[in-house]
C-alpha cells in the first residue's frame, strides 16, 4: 500500500480510515482499516487521524447489490473534527462498489477537507 500511495496525488496532511462500529470492533478484537492506516502512516511518515466514526450499525455489505450497498451505508459515518484545508488519504481494507469510501469521503469533505484520496488493500470482484 505504501508503494501505491506514493503514486497518488499528494502530499497528504493525514491518513484517515474507515472505522468499524464499536460493536463490530469489540466482537472482532481489532479494526483492520485502523491497523492498515497505522502501518501505512508509519511507512510514509504521515500522521493518522481518528477523524471518522461509524454512527450507526449497518448490514454486512458482501451479499448486497450495488444499490443496496449505497443505501446501507448512507449517513452511517460522521466526522467530529475540523479538517479545514487538509488533504487526506482515506484507508479501507476492501473496496467493491466504492459506496463506503464515498460516504466516508463525503463526511470528511463536510468537515472541511480540501481533498480526499482513497486507498484500499484489496478489491473484491463480484461474480
Amino acid at each position: 500500500m505504501a508503494g501505491a500511495a506514493e503514486s497518488l496525488p499528494g502530499p497528504f496532511d493525514g491518513i484517515a480510515y474507515v472505522p468499524l462500529s464499536g460493536k463490530s470492533r469489540r466482537a472482532r478484537g481489532y479494526d483492520q482499516s485502523r491497523l492498515l492506516a497505522r502501518r501505512l502512516g508509519k511507512a510514509l511518515g504521515i500522521p493518522v487521524v481518528k477523524a471518522l466514526r461509524k454512527c450507526r450499525d449497518t448490514q454486512t455489505q458482501h451479499q448486497l447489490s450495488r444499490e443496496e450497498r449505497a443505501e446501507n451505508v448512507r449517513g452511517a459515518y460522521s466526522c467530529g473534527m475540523d479538517l479545514s484545508g487538509r488533504s487526506l488519504l482515506l484507508v479501507d481494507d476492501i473496496v467493491t462498489t466504492g459506496s463506503t469510501l464515498r460516504e466516508c469521503a463525503a463526511a470528511l469533505y463536510d468537515s472541511g477537507a480540501q481533498s480526499v484520496c482513497g486507498i484500499c488493500a484489496a478489491e473484491a470482484q463480484r461474480p
